[in-house]
């Protein structure tokens, strides 16, 4: 019935104007009431991810298995694409929030208690350099870098590669195709390089005459 959001010491680009505080917010009937606005929550996953076949990787950051992306796409229908690197996956998953803003700009979301039920199905014999976001309507890649020019490009790259391999184009039609039919999102834009960089989503609509990117 309720849940918290709290601005962080240091954290964030806002958090020199901001004061420490922490607010308990009201949930009813659907909605999220913030002061005296009112929105519908669409409960989203924060982290989710698989293990790195190297150094362990701490779950509030972000790397090419997943981690913290911290998504709002990652509601309840959509599916989630994740490489294997190692025996099992190791498939983790956590931090729920009940609605988030695009680019979590204080750290955190409306950070709620829940649980989570998923499908687990494994595709044999592809590779997958970034997680990918499988919506009704669209897929996007999620990336993470240093800076935002490392992160985008990172999801450029991959999409291209991906929408290539799928609709048998080379890459110099896919990246025009990219120009005129793409999407360019922020998952995450609280952190600095040391805490892991910001993450984007580069999105590409699907095509119903088109095969599928993934699967």
């Amino acid at each position: 019935d309720h849940g918290v959001a709290c601005t962080i010491p240091g954290l964030g680009p806002l958090w020199p104007s901001c004061e420490l505080r922490t607010r308990r917010i009201e949930i009813r009937d659907g909605y999220a009431l913030f002061k005296d606005v009112k929105w519908p929550i669409d409960p989203m996953i924060g982290v989710i991810g698989t293990a790195p076949d190297g150094e362990d990787v701490s779950t509030g950051f972000v790397f090419n298995g997943g981690g913290n992306m911290d998504s709002r796409m990652i509601t309840k229908g959509v599916t989630v694409w994740l490489p294997v690197r190692v025996p099992g996956a190791l498939l983790a998953m956590g931090d729920i929030h009940a609605t988030m803003g695009d680019g979590e700009v204080i750290g955190n979301g409306l950070e709620i208690a829940g649980e989570i039920v998923v499908r687990v199905r494994l595709v044999k014999n592809f590779t997958l350099n970034w997680p990918v976001t499988e919506t009704r309507d669209a897929w996007f890649v999620n990336t993470r870098g240093a800076t935002c020019d490392e992160a985008i490009e990172a999801g450029y790259k991959e999409m291209q590669r991906l929408i290539s391999q799928a609709y048998a184009w080379d890459m110099t039609d896919t990246a025009i195709y990219m120009s005129l039919q793409g999407y360019l999102e922020s998952n995450q834009a609280c952190l600095t390089p040391d805490e892991g960089g910001n993450t984007f989503r580069v999105g590409t609509p699907k095509v119903a005459t088109k095969p599928r990117l993934i699967g």
